[in-house]
Parts: C-alpha cells; structure tokens; sequence
C-alpha cells in the first residue's frame, strides 16, 4: 500500500502546541514578509540592511521584531544572501522568508563555475543529477525520471519535450539571472509535471545605466564559443527603462567513447542564440517584454543493432515572446504575464552506402501559457495567494496517429499564515484544481510549515500531492518497426500519474561562517505509465504494445550539506545524498540511481585579482536491467563508482578585462554504454567588461 503523507503532517501539530505552550506574552504581531516593491529591481536591496527582508514603511516597526530568518543569512559565500525569488509563493519574495526548502545559483555562481549552459549550472546541485538522456541532457530531481521535473522560463513553462525530458543542454546561461530549485510534489502550485520539482529560470535585466559584456573562449575538441551582452536603463518621461539584448554561438565537434564501432556518442554541435528584453517602471507599474530564438544543429554517426550505419543529423529551433505586467501599491501585488513559444525539430537518419533505411521526422510543437496572480495582507497574520494559470498546446510529429491539441486551465490558492510572530511559526495551506481537455479534472492540496526555532535554527515541513499528465506520445503514438517485429500504439484512455509526498528540514547556523542542513523526502508515485504488451498469445508475427496506467514506484533519501566561509580566502560547500528508490512492479531499485551520491564546490582567491574554483561530484553504483540471457527475466547490470571534477581560474587585468582557463571532467569519466558523457577537456577565454555605474541627472534615487 503507498504510503501516508503521516510524518510531516504530524510533526505539524507538534511544532504549534509546543510553541502556543511555552509562549510569553506576545510582542506585536509582525506581517508575513512583503514582496519587494514592482518599481524597485530585485538587485537592488534595501539601503538599510542588504540582508534585510524589504518592507512597507509602515510595517517597519513589526518588522523590527520579527526574528531575522536564518535562510537570509545562511549561504556566507554570498551565494544566496540577499536573494529575492519567486518560486516559494509564485511572487517576489526574499530568500530568507521561504516557507519551503528553495536552493538558488545565483550569477556569481554560474560565472565562477564558467558555465555554458543550464546543465553545467546544475550540475552538483544537492538533490538533483545532470544526466544523459535520450536528445542531450535532462535533470533528474530526488530520484525520479526528467519527466516529473518541470522546467519554467521567467515562470512559464518551456518548450521542446523529447521522449518526455528537456534537454537543459540546449539551453545557454548568458541571459541568465539566477536558476532557482524546489524539490518535491509542487503541483499545488504550478499543476502537471511538478510532481518532482520545479526549476525556474530567471531572466537577466540591465540594473545599471550602461554595461556591456563580451566572453570569447576556445578549447579541446574544436570548442569555439562567443558571447556579447549589452545593458542599460535610463529615464524616458516619467518611465524608468531597462533594456538587455545579447547574443552567442557555440560550436564543438563530436566525441566517441567507443572507437571500435563507428557510431559516435557526442555530436558535433553548431549553435547560435539571441535575446532582447526590455522592462519599464513607473510608480507601483512594471512592464516587461522580450524574445529570444535559440538555433541547434548537431551531427553524428550511429549504428543500428543490424549493422547499417546513418549519419545522423538533428536541427532544432526553439523561439518564444513573453510579455510581463505587475501592479503594486501597500501591501497587494496584481501580475499577469503570457509567453508564445515554438519549437521546430528536424530529425535526419541518412544511411551511408544506400537509401533504403533513410528516416526523417519533423516535429512542431506550438505552447501558449498564461497566468495571473494576485497577492494580498489580509490582516496582519496572513499573506493570501490566489491566481489562474492556462495553456493551450498543439503538437505535429510523424509517428502520431494524428496532431495533438490540448487546452489547460488551474486555479490556485494559498495562505500564508503567521500563527506565531517570535519564536515564527508559518503556515501554509493550499490547493489547486486543474481542468485539461484530455482527461478532465484533477485537484492537488498540500501543507507546509515553518518553525524558527531560533536565530540559528530554522525547521520545515511539507506534504502534499502531485501528479503528471499523459503527453501527446502516450496518448497517441504509432510506432511500426516490422523489421525488429513490434509496433507501439499510445492509448487515448490514460489516467494522470500521482504522487504522494513529504519533506522534512532543518538549517542550522553554529556560528557565522558555518551552516548546515539536513532534508529528509519520501515519494509514492502510483498510476505510473508503462509500456507492456497487449496480448501476449496473440498470434501474429508483429508483438502489439501500448501504454497503461499500472506502474507504481518509491522514491525516498535524506540529503545533508554543509557551507562554510573561511574569510574571503576560502568558501566550500559539501553535500552528501542517500537515495533509496523502488519500482514495484519489477521489485528493485528504479535504473541508473546511485544510493550515494556526493558533490562539493571550492571557490578561493589566494592572491589579489585571482580567483580560483572547483566542483565535482563523486557517483557511487548504478544497477541497469534487461533480458541479457533471454528468459524473459531481466538480469542486472552494475556501472561502476565515477567521479566528475571540474576546475577553472581568473585573473583580472584592470578594470575591465581578465583572463581565464579550466578544464572539465578532470577525471575522464565516461563510456560508450552506461555514461555516454564528453570525455576530458580544456579550455581558455578572455572576458571584457565595461560598467557605467554613475545614474544620469533625474535618475539617482528613484
């Protein structure tokens, strides 16, 4: 039987009575904390206190009482502090005032790690694994496949599903402001695909008057990358504008792990990528509007399990339009943003020496998402969210019986509740109800909690339920490959996965320039989608399957981490996760999860103007199942413990120029079968910098 959400939920109850009985008489009741103000951008904190939640003039005196929360003073590498996110409450809000467990990479740690794309950024990240997928790379989140982790841009989902994961390689860090993390079910919040997590992409915004940016960067396997950023803001009539356009390619040739066939598994990639933003405020208004268009070519060479051999290439684009409005004044925040995004793929199998296995597909997938929210102070104890969010969705693609067309919509709402005020306890029920054309209604509550046990100590708590819908190749594919002798059908009468789930943590300060923290999570997924044969003594010489809803699955592990600020010499983070999963059906553990997965990150400047940094992550075995002997059992394979390093450093020479070399994959991990990742390589760079920071006449100030 899957089990009860019962330990989070209990440990609720327990938190309130054992505060409510040792309560002194309570000071005056502070207000939950106040997203900062629309006409003021989230790089700009307070001029009072940089760690300091932003508030109301008028709540400055409750706030004066309210314990400073522990999160806003938890990462003293800088990695964190100060941060305002959105993906706690869907609405700006400080780091430090998160219900739930968030983890932010913020710019600082992006640059410092010489990231290219999102995948690199991730990688490391406690909780989550950066791994091969089927097109590029996919993230994994507390265990359980890429297709329960939802990936938003600006807080909208993004585009360009294959075989259910997004590949985050595709995506560049330029623009990129911050990447921000929340593990576990998060449909209450955000609907289908948040049954694992959510990560959301933040969009860069030119925060000072003038700035430009230029990287250049050459290394092993032919890599060549370019990028050039340009920023600015000034004053037009009574607006305040900001404006950010930004382009880049990559290009890199292919690797093989395998030299004794002639299938490659890296492919030779040609990129190139644009973005124009532009954001404008005016008193309680903010404006926002931007574009980008990303533009892929990879190309390769495989090898069927007959032998023939393809030149395999693949040529995506993926273009999307967002428009932005918010509305602040006091204590209410009104927003309301839509996002248009396509995304064109062209897949080519060409089979050298002759035509006769020539294969080409082209997909068009078409997303239009909407969403509006309002947040509110309703008395002094409760911070009310309410919002609606919708898409309509098509897909085109060779192998389905037919295009896909789908429309969403899901309404939401939570409280945020300030139960106590000192010690704060918080918290947090709600529910969401979504209704989708292809099978109906579906309703997710949760509960989450928050206890400052003190200054130093802070405990959380969460359970609520997520689930995934069926996609459009579930639904509705058609698969014939008579040569191997099966054909696979999608099957129109699929129900959503579910999912139950809990979450408990605690962070600790011991001391300044120490923090720690500890997370336990549990995770019952029923109704999984799996493929099985129709009729198995079905007499025929072409074996029918289909999908159906009769998986079931455990996710379950406890994650630890520690942070550490030594001066500004040193700053480490390590990280260490115990993973248990389960598939039922099958009866062992889900394929490709290490129970012991390790990550640390070193940033150091050991002289002026040079800094130094490293991550990596340490892998223990992995087990992979198939009918190696054909019993029709399968058997288990093991992969072997890996480690993943990679290491880069800067000097600044001047102002406005430095220089820069790393390598990664320091330890060559990798192989053709059960790690099919870029063998060991080295790179350098220049980056230039200019940076205007005086405001123009009119404009310091405001």
């Amino acid at each position: 039987m899957p089990r009860q959400p019962t330990a989070a939920l209990a440990l609720i109850p327990a938190l309130l009575h054992a505060r409510l009985a040792l309560a002194q008489p309570p000071p005056p009741q502070p207000r939950p904390a106040q997203p900062p103000p629309a006409d003021r951008p989230p790089a700009e904190p307070p001029a009072a206190s940089p760690t300091e939640a932003p508030t109301d003039p008028p709540a400055e005196a409750a706030q004066a009482d309210r314990p400073e929360p522990l999160a806003d003073r938890a990462a003293p590498d800088g990695e964190q502090k100060g941060e305002v996110i959105v993906i706690d409450s869907r609405s700006e809000k400080p780091l430090g005032a998160a219900v739930g467990a968030v983890d932010v990479v913020d710019r600082q740690a992006i640059r410092a790690r010489g990231s290219r794309t999102v995948a690199d950024a991730l990688r490391g990240r406690i909780g989550l694994e950066v791994v091969p997928a089927l097109r590029g790379t996919a993230v994994r989140a507390q265990g359980l496949d890429p297709t329960y982790t939802l990936i938003l841009i600006d807080g909208l989902p993004a585009i360009g599903r294959i075989d259910g994961a997004l590949d985050v390689d595709r995506l560049p860090v330029d623009g990129v402001e911050r990447i921000e993390i929340m593990k576990g079910p998060s449909s209450a919040l955000y609907g289908s695909d948040a049954l694992g997590g959510v990560i959301n992409i933040v969009s860069r915004d030119a925060d000072r008057p003038l700035t430009a940016e230029g990287n250049a960067v050459v290394g092993s396997r032919g890599r060549a990358d370019a990028n050039l950023t340009a920023a600015g803001r000034q004053r037009v009539g009574a607006w305040r504008v900001a404006t950010r356009a930004a382009l880049g390619m990559r290009r890199s040739d292919g690797y093989d792990l395998d030299t004794s066939t002639p299938g490659t598994e890296g492919s030779e990639e040609r990129s190139g990528d644009g973005a124009l933003r532009l954001a404008a405020t005016r008193g309680p208004w903010r404006i926002a509007a931007g574009g980008d268009y990303l533009r892929q070519d990879l190309r390769g060479v495989d090898q069927a399990a007959g032998g023939a051999v393809f030149d395999r290439r693949t040529l995506s684009e993926n273009g999307a339009g967002t428009a932005q409005v918010s509305y602040q004044r006091e204590s209410t925040r009104l927003s309301a943003s839509l996002r248009h995004s396509v995304f064109h793929d062209q897949f080519l199998l060409d089979q050298q020496g002759s035509g006769e296995l020539d294969e080409y597909e082209l997909t068009d997938e078409r997303l239009t998402s909407a969403a509006m929210l309002a947040t509110s102070l309703l008395g002094r104890d409760h911070l009310a969210t309410a919002g609606a969010d919708g898409s309509a969705e098509g897909l085109s693609a060779a192998r389905l019986e037919h295009d896909g067309s789908r429309e969403r919509l899901g309404v939401y709402a939570q409280d945020e509740w300030m139960v106590v005020g000192r010690p704060q306890v918080i918290l947090v029920p709600g529910v969401r109800l979504d209704l989708d054309t292809q099978f109906g209604a579906h309703a997710t509550p949760k509960l989450n909690a928050r206890w400052d046990v003190s200054d130093r100590v802070v405990a959380r708590a969460s359970a609520g339920l997520g689930y995934r819908a069926p996609d459009f190749r579930q639904l509705q594919l058609r698969f014939d490959n008579p040569g191997v002798g099966y054909r696979v059908e999608g099957n129109p009468d699929l129900e959503p996965e579910t999912s139950v789930g809990e979450t408990l943590s605690v962070d600790v300060e011991p001391i300044d320039s120490l923090s720690l923290a500890a997370q336990g999570y549990w995770n019952e997924i029923d109704n999984l989608i799996v493929i099985e044969p129709v009729d198995p003594d079905m007499p025929t010489d072409v074996m029918l399957y289909s999908y159906s809803n009769v998986g079931s699955a455990r996710t379950r592990g406890v994650e630890l981490q520690a942070r550490a600020q030594l001066g500004r010499l040193l700053s480490a983070t390590v990280g260490y996760t115990l993973a248990d999963t389960l598939d039922r059906e099958a009866d062992h553990e889900l394929p490709d999860r290490a129970r012991h997965r390790g990550s640390f990150e070193l940033r150091a400047q050991p002289i002026d103007r040079v800094t130094v940094a490293a991550h990596g992550e340490l892998v223990g075995r992995r087990f992979f199942y198939s009918d190696a002997d054909g019993d029709g059992v399968d058997e288990p394979q093991v992969a072997g413990r890996y480690a993943w390093i990679g290491a880069r450093a800067e000097i600044a020479i001047g102002d406005n120029l430095s220089l820069y070399a790393g390598a990664d994959n320091l330890t060559d991990a990798g192989d053709s079968k059960y790690l099919p990742v870029a063998p060991r390589a080295f790179y350098a760079g220049l980056r230039g910098h200019y940076e205007r920071s005086d405001e123009p006449a009119g404009l310091a100030g405001r």
